[in-house]
């Protein structure tokens, strides 16, 4: 879809998001702009992992705060499609990793759910149709300072070492990590030292901790 064409087409919207109440919100919103319709949504990332892939959507609104995973797993799904619909993620965690992770999958929108209003989600919404992004003022401060930041661990790590970091977070030992990223035990044991050293701590339980205070530990 082409979004702010001069001919009327539809928008079609999935809506991914674990609470009933903040889900009716936002479908009543999207329902409320004229062509726009909603082709599905959900409460979880493995539905959604199969939503994206039967029901073709021109924009995923995205809560990241899912029971069973965080939502940039279904973010890395919908940027592999062909394709691709807009991303705008609601949610309440505005740390360094959400930074990061909406950095790399092109998010075009962010709303906070702690402080953004309804008005602003209809905003949000009007803007992302015409082919705008939109983001809040929370998370505009947030990212300058992350991007000031020297110890950003987004600028000390490669995409696949975070990948890493956020399972070691969440306590996975080498071999359950090897299964997630394909690689071997050893190899993993690896990347874990070289991590460790580019970030300056000296055992895992201080790298978990480093990662999980700046949100790399997982958000579900």
């Amino acid at each position: 879809m082409q979004f702010g064409s001069s001919s009327v087409q539809l928008m079609k919207v999935l809506i991914v998001e674990d609470h009933p109440l903040v889900r009716a919100c936002v479908r009543r919103d999207c329902l409320a702009i004229p062509d726009w319709s909603i082709v599905g949504e959900c409460a979880s990332a493995a539905v959604a992992l199969v939503l994206l892939a039967v029901r073709q959507s021109d924009l995923l609104i995205l809560d990241i705060g899912l029971p069973d995973d965080d939502g940039f797993t279904v973010a890395a799904a919908a940027r592999a499609l062909r394709p691709s619909p807009a991303i705008l993620v609601l949610t309440s965690y505005l740390n360094e990793f959400t930074l990061a992770q909406c950095e790399r999958h092109r998010v075009q929108g962010f709303l906070d759910k702690a402080h953004s209003t309804e008005v602003e989600l209809g905003v949000a919404l009007r803007a992302i149709e015409a082919g705008h992004t939109y983001f809040g003022t929370a998370y505009a401060a947030a990212r300058k300072d992350w991007k000031a930041d020297p110890r950003a661990i987004a600028k000390r790590l490669s995409d696949h070492e975070v990948r890493i970091l956020s399972l070691i977070a969440r306590g996975l030992d080498d071999r359950e990590i090897s299964d997630k990223v394909g690689a071997k035990p050893t190899t993993v044991r690896t990347h874990r030292d070289h991590i460790r050293h580019k970030l300056g701590v000296h055992t895992t339980p201080q790298l978990m901790a480093f990662a999980v205070q700046r949100g790399f530990g997982g958000i579900h």
